[in-house]
């Protein structure tokens, strides 16, 4: 889980609080790492929270082209910003790897997108969203298989939406 956090950097052009959103305390200035900062002001001020959760989705990608896991309607008033988007899945072994999207169709652009290739039933972060709108949106998550047969297939089970 990622916590907001924020620190004091000394230096001119940078000085005053800066904030950052880390797995870990910070121990340098988010926008420099040579800033002098003050190590003692790290204060975590929010962290990441799971608000939806789609279970026992049991989808089966067996083409080598990007195919819907699944859309939702994303309501950024009750839910918060989406900040990251993380899901249950896995490959057969003779496939290379997996690429998984998520694009905002309200707006028609891809928000993130990453490459997996874990064989085993995982939790796998598809990534850190850094520019989500302040508005409901519709999402779509893909997933593309690379390598492998017609029969070898990507599993996934579960997709989690976590908000500021």
């Amino acid at each position: 889980m990622s916590y907001k956090y924020r620190i004091y950097c000394k230096e001119p052009g940078d000085i005053g609080w800066q904030e950052i959103w880390s797995d870990v305390p910070p121990t340098t200035c988010p926008n420099n790492a040579s800033h002098s900062v003050n190590s003692s002001s790290v204060q975590k001020i929010g962290e990441e929270k799971e608000v939806l959760r789609m279970s026992n989705l049991n989808k089966k990608i067996k083409i080598s082209q990007f195919t819907k896991i699944l859309s939702t309607y994303y309501d950024t008033k009750k839910f918060g910003k989406l900040r990251r988007v993380k899901l249950v899945s896995y490959k057969d072994n003779s496939v290379t790897s997996y690429d998984m999207e998520v694009l905002n169709l309200s707006d028609a652009n891809i928000l993130i997108s990453n490459n997996h290739t874990n064989n085993d039933s995982n939790l796998e972060d598809i990534g850190l969203i850094t520019s989500f709108p302040n508005y409901e949106v519709f999402l779509e998550i893909n997933c593309k298989k690379n390598g492998g047969n017609n029969n070898n297939q990507i599993y996934i089970n579960e997709v989690i939406f976590y908000s500021e």
